[in-house]
């Protein structure tokens, strides 16, 4: 006997919460490259001496921290825009 199974799709509420999820990948040894809803979030590379730094989406160093977890949090948090009101325009 077979049954027949059947998906509810998922509502318009779950659908935007996942995608509003931030999405963190290892892109090589000690490279990780973050992304939320499709936004580039930043990135998170380990240094020579074992910290981990993170940059935020502007390529802008937040900090160093001890592990991976940290640094992409900081990442994840990190405001691009904040840095730009005193930036100095090229020309």
């Amino acid at each position: 006997m077979s049954r027949s199974h059947t998906l509810d799709a998922p509502d318009e509420d779950s659908v935007s919460a996942l995608s509003a999820r931030p999405l963190w990948a290892a892109v090589a040894d000690g490279f990780y490259v973050g992304s939320r809803a499709g936004s580039f979030l930043g990135y998170v590379d380990r240094q020579p001496g074992g910290l981990w730094r993170a940059f935020d989406a502007a390529s802008r160093v937040i900090g160093d921290f001890p592990d991976h977890h940290a640094a992409i949090a900081a990442a994840t948090d990190a405001r691009p825009e904040a840095g730009l009101a005193g930036s100095e325009s090229i020309g």
